[in-house]
């Protein structure tokens, strides 16, 4: 009786480290998943929820994922504030980054975003009668731009193409669809603002 006993005991020592080693390595996981699709979706409005826990690995994981997400909102708030030569640098930074990691949809994401970016610079250029702006001149703006653009628009292409064959005709196909749409408007008024 007493064998069987601490048998039962044992049983449940076991059972117990078992689950809180689960824990602690797929409660960070499930976090830094969360972050992933907020990210992925544009929700990068509110802080990044704090991470409890984890192994090393996942807390340098965790680390980078957290200056990526400073980094969105920090071009995205110089963007819409109208301070282009931030916007510009931080996100030519983080395309960086997100290339090193390869990280295909933040690579399209930031691609997409520069050349929204090199739009307004343009823009600014032809309002403010200047010949440069964030030491970039007009041609540079428009090489720039369509470089940025099209990039993003095939890394689109390319993740939709293999999104279609995976998946078919599903509602996910379909929001990707209306996302690359975006992109290709965006170049579209690209090229209709720099048309000589």
């Amino acid at each position: 009786a007493l064998l069987i006993t601490l048998m039962i005991v044992l049983i449940a020592v076991i059972v117990w480290i078992t689950s809180c080693v689960a824990m602690t390595l797929t409660v960070p996981i499930i976090l830094l998943l969360r972050i992933v699709e907020k990210v992925n979706s544009g929700s990068i409005f509110e802080n990044i929820p704090r991470l409890e826990g984890g192994s090393k690995e996942v807390s340098l994981v965790y680390g980078a994922f957290e200056k990526l997400y400073m980094v969105l909102r920090i071009s995205n708030t110089a963007i819409l504030s109208g301070d282009l030569d931030s916007a510009h640098k931080v996100l030519v930074d983080a395309l960086a980054t997100f290339t090193q990691l390869g990280n295909k949809k933040a690579i399209a994401i930031a691609n997409n975003n520069l050349g929204s970016v090199m739009l307004t610079m343009y823009r600014t250029i032809q309002s403010d009668g200047t010949s440069n702006i964030c030491g970039m001149s007009k041609e540079d703006i428009i090489s720039a731009g369509r470089e940025y653009f099209d990039n993003a628009i095939e890394s689109g292409e390319e993740d939709l193409d293999r999104i279609n064959a995976e998946e078919g005709w599903t509602k996910g196909c379909l929001v990707f669809m209306q996302q690359l749409s975006n992109r290709y408007f965006n170049r579209a008024m690209f090229f209709l603002t720099v048309h000589k």
